[in-house]
């Protein structure tokens, strides 16, 4: 069960995650027009 506000320890300061992080980016897949981002050797 996740904890409420009135379970977090004393001391602690309750935030936003976006004040923490400034922006949060997803990723994608990369641009094919670069080569070096394709046929590599991870498999």
């Amino acid at each position: 069960m996740p904890k409420t506000i009135q379970q977090i320890p004393a001391g602690w300061k309750v935030v936003k995650v976006i004040d923490l992080v400034g922006s949060i980016v997803g990723g994608g897949t990369p641009s094919r027009n670069n080569p070096e981002y394709w046929d590599g050797d991870i498999p």
